[in-house]
């Protein structure tokens, strides 16, 4: 199943992801207290950012939270206020998904990974029953789904949400929104071409450049220059060239088949570390 790419509506300045996170570290460690939070969310909306999602929103428009992982530990509550505080603003209805679905991720920390077990995703979600299914399904029928995150850096979050949710319940998602971003543009042709044209210089003899091409353009569809970006350091040598297209070709087999069950490290040895700011929950 290709999984319908996303229009991000954010419009952050990385100096301000970079105080977002200082703010969102302090309410880990205090377990997201509720009147934080919301002191929080209010402090980092603005108008212009609501201004972009009032475009797209309608009468059928619903807007719905990603849950927080079921990991022990503090359970992020940011998408839920923001949500909240969205909605009361627009009229709109708001669903919080974390009451519907179990949100799984292998690690308790993903600032902690090395580029190449970044590069792809290593989470799950499932339904914590069927009759959770089987009432977010006729909550969400014939609505316009508008995801809801506190924070985008390589869109892997909303758009495998976005897969999930239309493969299980055929849910229509409009839209990815979210409190900050950073690397929230997608790729352009040009990111594509110069992406295809390393792994070509490596392994040209492999395969042609039409089809390197035509597998970069489909993997990246969904995410964020952020995300090729990881992919793209990788591309040294023709052996990472091959494991970066093995990798590629192995989570996208994983979204299609295995509908985002937790996946194992990718081939290929570990490389640099990745300082960007990357926190999920």
């Amino acid at each position: 199943m290709k999984i319908n790419p996303l229009s991000y509506n954010t419009n952050t300045q990385s100096s301000q992801v970079k105080d977002f996170a200082k703010d969102k570290d302090a309410l880990r460690a205090s377990n997201f207290p509720d009147k934080e939070v919301e002191h929080v969310v209010l402090s980092y909306m603005n108008d212009k950012n609501i201004q972009r999602l009032v475009k797209v929103i309608s009468d059928k428009s619903i807007l719905v939270s990603a849950p927080f992982t079921s990991k022990e530990g503090p359970k992020n509550k940011i998408p839920e206020h923001y949500a909240d505080e969205l909605a009361k603003r627009l009229n709109l209805s708001v669903v919080h998904l974390s009451d519907y679905i179990k949100f799984v991720q292998d690690k308790s920390s993903r600032k902690t990974y090395n580029v190449e077990e970044r590069a792809v995703n290593d989470f799950s979600f499932e339904f914590k029953d069927p009759a959770k299914e089987a009432t977010l399904k006729k909550i969400l029928s014939n609505k316009d789904v508008i995801l809801i995150d506190d924070v985008i850096t390589t869109g892997e979050t909303l758009s495998h949400l976005s897969a999930y949710l239309h493969k299980r319940l055929g849910s229509k998602i409009k839209e990815g929104h979210a409190l900050v971003a950073v690397g929230n543009s997608r790729p352009s042709d040009r990111d594509m071409q110069r992406f295809s044209g390393k792994i070509v210089e490596q392994i040209g003899n492999k395969y042609s450049n039409r089809e390197i091409l035509s597998r970069t353009m489909d993997y990246f569809e969904p995410y964020t220059r952020l995300k090729m970006a990881r992919f793209e350091r990788m591309i040294v040598s023709p052996e990472t060239a091959m494991s970066v297209l093995n990798t590629m070709d192995q989570d996208k087999q994983r979204i299609d088949i295995n509908l985002l069950k937790s996946i194992e490290r990718p081939a290929g040895r570990p490389m640099t570390k990745d300082k960007d700011f990357d926190k999920e929950r």
